[in-house]
């Protein structure tokens, strides 16, 4: 999968406070929703609702993928300069915004096929236990 730069930036460069900060997290949300769509797709998702939250000036704010059983939510780490990365759990229906347990996964690992068949996998394991019987 092809990823922006974007994604490669840290933390303190995408906010609201300058005029190029507030460029780059309009692209973060820009690029977030259309990687966040290929990965719906990847995961057979359509019924996944995606949405962006700006947050205030002084913070990136995060894309979400939210389907019946799965939650994705790509937010840049903090403090650890490692870029964009995903947050991805179970959850019980597409209005359950705590889930199952978070787990994480770097946005950089998704040019690796098989890194993203990884991931594929892991969110489909989860949403299908998190299936009722």
């Amino acid at each position: 999968m092809k990823i922006h730069p974007i994604f490669a930036k840290s933390e303190d460069s995408i906010n609201g406070y300058s005029d190029t900060n507030a460029a780059n997290k309009q692209k973060f949300h820009q690029e977030g929703k259309k990687l966040l769509k290929q990965l719906a797709i990847r995961l057979d998702l359509s019924d996944a609702d995606i949405r962006s939250n700006m947050g205030g000036i002084a913070v990136p704010g995060e894309v979400t993928l939210h389907a019946e059983h799965l939650y994705i939510q790509l937010h840049m780490a903090s403090f650890s300069g490692d870029g964009a990365r995903l947050l991805y759990r179970s959850c019980k229906h597409n209005k359950d915004y705590s889930g199952g347990t978070n787990h994480y996964f770097p946005v950089s690992k998704l040019t690796d096929e098989q890194q993203l068949a990884t991931l594929v996998s892991r969110c489909q394991a989860l949403a299908a236990a998190a299936c009722p019987a």
